[in-house]
């Protein structure tokens, strides 16, 4: 991966007396290291930086102010054993057009995970914008990595003619860290979130850096993906758990982002999760369902969704066989996919069959078996049609609709749980 260093290079003070514009030369200071006297401040970075073999640097300037300096800083950078040295065309025009191909060409010289160090010192007029914009770019299309974002604060000096140099890099890992949190509840995808805080472990969030908080996300992330229903409230209670007795130690960026983390996941959380079929099981699949839909993870969230209508039987069990056993759970859906003349239960399965007589009743005698037999059996098409790819002479192919679909079962299991809710089945 390369090292390049990108800066801009501007004009200086105007002198009235020499009628001519040029830096005061002084030291600059940077993590206890000291420059040589310099009039520029890309060579004070350049020294200070000698861990870094820069394989390229990058210097942004006008025509005005590379006829004034260029050839002198290219000098002072090449004593320091700089090679490869490149100039780079700004147009003062300000103009939208102008300053576009200004930024596009910044942008030209990089290459996919190319090492970032920027120099903001001499930005003026709109060149902080675009020098901000294309670090942000070169971070999302060509994953660049950002390293230092200096700025030379020549009018901080002290008595001994020392300028310190300030690192920004935090500033710009901000976008980062909140495109993370982003990605997070949009997509569930917790991975950018584990790379930014083994990358950026010094950062100043104390909760988004915490190992165990990260791990918890992860996993919850792959719980939802994988539909492990039946340990997602587990994940979500101790990530909540954790936001809530940590908030008040984050500043205020910080606690912006928990919430909205938060918010995204407190749905998920139950005050006793356990192994039975009750209400606040039924309303738990509800809120992972929903978040399912909500990231078009249709193919999960319709496997949610079978396993929901396959467990209301067990909602009228007694406490012990309430406890989640896979076998009822079958028996049940078939139960409710034929009618009763059709059913063929022999031994254990006849036992089952007639242990869950009470909650088919019900549903039943409310008039939903017919409506359940029409929706669960398109569900159970389509959702068949997911586990094959929709190959194989498939009757079903991935509708358009399939959000609307969707919906519209959940709605119709909603309905049909309330009805059970006030018959007090559970």
């Amino acid at each position: 991966m390369r090292q390049i260093y990108l800066t801009f290079l501007g004009m200086g003070s105007y002198n009235s007396e020499t009628k001519s514009y040029s830096y005061q030369p002084c030291h600059y200071s940077f993590e206890g290291g000291i420059s040589s006297e310099t009039c520029y401040v890309q060579k004070g970075e350049i020294e200070l930086l000698k861990n870094i073999t820069f394989d390229l640097l990058l210097i942004a300037a006008t025509e005005k102010s590379y006829n004034l300096h260029f050839e002198n800083l290219k000098s002072d950078l090449e004593t320091e054993g700089c090679s490869s040295i490149h100039y780079i065309p700004i147009n003062e025009d300000l103009s939208g057009e102008a300053q576009w191909k200004n930024f596009e060409m910044i942008i030209s010289f990089f290459e996919k995970g190319d090492i970032l160090t920027v120099d903001i010192t001499h930005g003026y007029r709109v060149i902080p914008v675009y020098f901000s914009t294309a670090i942000n770019f070169l971070q999302k299309s060509k994953g660049v990595k950002l390293n230092h974002v200096l700025y030379g604060a020549y009018e901080k000096r002290d008595i001994y003619n020392r300028s310190p140099i300030i690192d920004m890099k935090d500033f710009f890992l901000i976008n980062e860290w909140s495109d993370a949190v982003s990605r997070l509840v949009e997509d569930a995808d917790a991975s950018k979130l584990a790379c930014m805080a083994s990358e950026s472990s010094t950062f100043k969030f104390k909760i988004l850096n915490n190992e165990k908080f990260i791990y918890d996300l992860r996993k919850l992330s792959l719980k939802i993906k994988g539909v492990d229903i039946h340990d997602i409230a587990e994940k979500a209670n101790s990530i909540t758990g954790l936001i809530n007795n940590s908030i008040q130690e984050a500043d205020s960026v910080e606690k912006i982002l928990m919430a909205i983390i938060n918010e995204k996941f407190s749905s998920l959380t139950s005050e006793s999760p356990n192994r039975l079929y009750d209400d606040k099981y039924f309303q738990l699949q509800v809120n992972i369902i929903e978040l399912l839909f909500e990231h078009e993870l249709y193919m999960q969230a319709f496997t949610v969704m079978r396993e929901y209508i396959a467990s209301l039987g067990m909602s009228g069990l007694d406490t012990q066989k309430k406890k989640r056993n896979r076998k009822y759970a079958e028996i049940f859906l078939i139960m409710l996919r034929r009618p009763e003349d059709q059913w063929s239960f022999k031994g254990e399965d006849e036992q089952m069959m007639n242990n869950l007589k009470g909650v088919h009743r019900i549903i039943e005698e409310k008039g939903f078996k017919k409506r359940f037999q029409g929706f669960v059996e398109d569900m159970l098409q389509l959702r068949n049609g997911f586990d094959h790819a929709w190959t194989g002479g498939m009757k079903h192919t991935l509708p358009d609709d399939i959000e609307s679909i969707g919906k519209f079962f959940l709605n119709e299991i909603k309905e049909i749980t309330e009805i059970l809710r006030k018959e007090k089945v559970f």
